[in-house]
């Protein structure tokens, strides 16, 4: 009796644990291929923009290196259409030309889109391949990446469970082969996948775009939404748990000055039209 009690509380004890076990989950930006990463930047219409996905572990834990996580990134006031804004291509499966496996994987370089190596581990079927969906929310627009059947917005019908986004998964030894990439121990900083994205010339309204990993995106995990991290190269799945703190990135998109005079005296000539045909008549 006393050694069943005493059980009980050391797994009490480790479920403690890892629920205090944590993750940052920082969404950054940068001007399209320039590397300058931050979580706010401004822009202008027509300009190309860079965003990464990046995770630090903040647990009191010792991983060995980080496991699997799935999500769905979603940039918000999106000018969708013709002539609108634009996902810039992405490494979805296959080689690529850039992939060590037949995962559909990049390095962490500039202008390499997709999912960064060595944590593509899961192989997409062309059905479930990663794209961009444009979901409108409360009157907003949205872009949302995540696999392609999945057009729902995010807890609506067939987007529930968090299992249909962008795959996270890095192999320990278990199920390893020699045609995988060698495995990262990083904790910090894990740059785990890169999209770009060309801003409408034609919008010139002032916009802030809102950048996040909505936290109802991320996939379940024994009743929470989390992310795995090994604790042995043993286990086929990490057995550290972290709940993640996503940090949001910022675009604010503010036309030049000569654009939005363009505008104006477009207005006001369209006005004086008006006024003259008013007149006549």
């Amino acid at each position: 009796m006393r050694r069943t009690t005493a059980a009980v509380v050391v797994a009490l004890a480790g479920i403690s644990t890892a629920a205090r076990a944590q993750a940052l989950f920082e969404m950054q930006v940068s001007r399209g291929g320039q590397e300058d990463w931050h979580s706010s930047i401004s822009a202008l219409p027509g300009d190309s923009i860079d965003i990464r996905v990046r995770v630090s572990y903040t647990g009191t834990a010792s991983p060995l290196g980080l496991g699997s996580t799935n999500f769905q990134p979603t940039v918000s006031n999106w000018v969708p259409g013709a002539g609108g804004d634009a996902l810039l291509p992405f490494i979805n499966n296959g080689f690529g030309g850039q992939d060590t496996t037949p995962r559909g994987a990049v390095f962490d370089a500039p202008g390499q889109y997709g999912r960064i190596i060595p944590y593509a581990f899961f192989a997409f079927t062309s059905s479930r391949q990663l794209r961009g969906h444009v979901n409108n929310v409360g009157g907003v627009n949205y872009l949302r990446i995540a696999q392609a059947y999945v057009t729902n917005w995010i807890g609506q019908p067939g987007n529930t469970t968090g299992g249909a986004g962008i795959n996270i998964r890095q192999v320990s030894d278990v199920g390893r082969t020699t045609s995988e990439p060698p495995f990262s121990p990083a904790l910090q900083n894990i740059v785990l996948f890169k999209f770009g994205i060309t801003l409408s010339a034609a919008a010139l309204t002032p916009r802030i775009m809102d950048v996040n990993a909505p936290s109802e995106g991320f996939a379940f995990f024994n009743g929470q939404r989390d992310l795995g991290w090994y604790a042995t190269m043993d286990e086929p799945v990490g057995t550290i748990r972290t709940i993640p703190t996503v940090v949001h990135g910022t675009i604010n998109v503010v036309p030049a000055p000569a654009a939005v005079a363009g505008l104006f005296a477009g207005l006001l000539m369209t006005t004086r039209r008006r006024r003259v045909a008013a007149a006549r008549a």
